[in-house]
């Protein structure tokens, strides 16, 4: 019997490592939980990821145009858990915009998760990417699960009682010699010290992000310009826990850098940094999040380009010095154990210009996982 439940703790890490988000302002449409939160030794899984969504973004200003995102994604798969410490996945990813002009884009997805320890697991192939580094929006943009929904490479992720982290590279174009095309890759690290918690429901953290991204390749001729553009944000951060119609109170304080490694930037704005603070509240089916941003020529690769201070497109058009009040709030129900509907609102007032943006969204998401067998498994 302990040997069983050995097996079970080991799966149930596996299941459950991928969907927690860490971070206060990490406010985004919630991932549905697997409905069985155990795996066996051998189990042999069918699952169905799907969501469907609608995300209007009426953007005004001078920074971003506005855009409607209306979408579904299905990713059906089969999972074996071939022992107690490994696990393969494969199967499609699945996109189409409505619209009868629209093809649907189908992506392979595949991949293998080593567990080394009770804390430590690499997965490699498709990796949880977007929502799963657990990174700031302003650092990495949460419709990239939208937009570039598969990420290939590698991933390790690591918790205990004191730690989080999550250190992955992501590739985006592969070169061979003679490629006209250059290489792109992003390599990331999105940490987190439980620095204190006690008994009466307060904890303190210091959150740690840095991620690259590198656009080159000595092995390639290209014509574009080669960067390696960094992001680094630290900070802390302070919730309190408690009883009551608001579950959680928080409060966040983040210092970001921008820094173009080559000087590159076509902007010619290649540094920069940000403040970014604001307070957290959360009832059992809604998070509000308001926030002020000020920024001094800041940039992200991989960012949501609402907090950038570059126009993304008017040529020759930027802000040195951007400050900005900045809103969240979402509702979310769960249906079913495996279905959840939410709806999130997004506000963007920027002081420098006077202007307002807001957009909003709401998405059904639906990820059931069936047992098809058990079969041996390996030894």
């Amino acid at each position: 019997m302990a040997f069983l439940i050995n097996r079970m703790r080991f799966f149930g890490l596996f299941l459950l490592v991928g969907p927690m988000l860490h971070g206060q302002q990490l406010i985004w449409h919630p991932v549905v939980q697997d409905s069985v939160p155990t795996r066996q030794a051998g189990d042999l899984t069918f699952k169905m990821a799907s969501s469907f969504f609608f995300i209007n973004n009426e953007f005004f200003g001078d920074i971003v145009q506005g855009y409607t995102l209306p979408a579904y994604q299905l990713e059906p798969s089969v999972v074996y858990y071939a022992g107690e410490r490994f696990r393969m996945r494969g199967g499609l990813h699945l996109q189409q915009f409505f619209g009868e002009n629209e093809n649907m884009k189908v992506r392979p997805v595949i991949s293998a998760t080593v567990l080394f320890s009770d804390q430590l697991q690499l997965t490699m192939g498709a990796i949880n990417g977007h929502l799963y580094h657990g990174l700031s929006d302003a650092l990495f943009h949460y419709e990239r699960s939208i937009v570039n929904p598969v990420e290939n490479g590698f991933q390790f992720v690591y918790e205990d009682d004191q730690w989080w982290g999550d250190a992955w590279m992501s590739w985006e174009h592969y070169i061979e010699q003679g490629d006209s095309i250059p290489e792109v890759f992003t390599a990331g690290i999105s940490a987190r010290r439980h620095l204190f918690k006690s008994d009466s429901g307060w904890k303190l953290d210091l959150p740690f992000q840095t991620m690259i991204m590198h656009r080159g390749g000595q092995i390639s001729d290209f014509d574009e310009a080669g960067t390696n553009f960094l992001n680094l944000s630290t900070g802390l951060e302070i919730e309190k826990r408690q009883e009551g119609f608001i579950k959680k109170t928080g409060w966040f304080g983040h210092f970001l850098l921008y820094n173009d490694l080559k000087n590159a930037h076509p902007s010619g704005i290649n540094k920069g940094h940000v403040f970014y603070t604001g307070i957290v509240l959360e009832s059992r089916e809604n998070s509000l999040m308001v926030g002020y941003w000020k920024a001094d020529h800041f940039l992200s690769s991989r960012g949501n380009p609402i907090f950038h201070s570059v126009s993304n497109f008017l040529e020759d058009t930027w802000f040195a010095d951007r400050s900005m009040l900045t809103g969240k709030l979402l509702w979310h129900k769960k249906v079913l154990p495996d279905v959840v509907f939410s709806l999130l609102l997004d506000g963007y007032y920027d002081m420098t210009n006077a202007q307002f943006d807001y957009a909003y969204g709401f998405r059904i998401g639906f990820s059931p996982e069936f047992l098809i067998t058990n079969v041996l498994p390996l030894r």
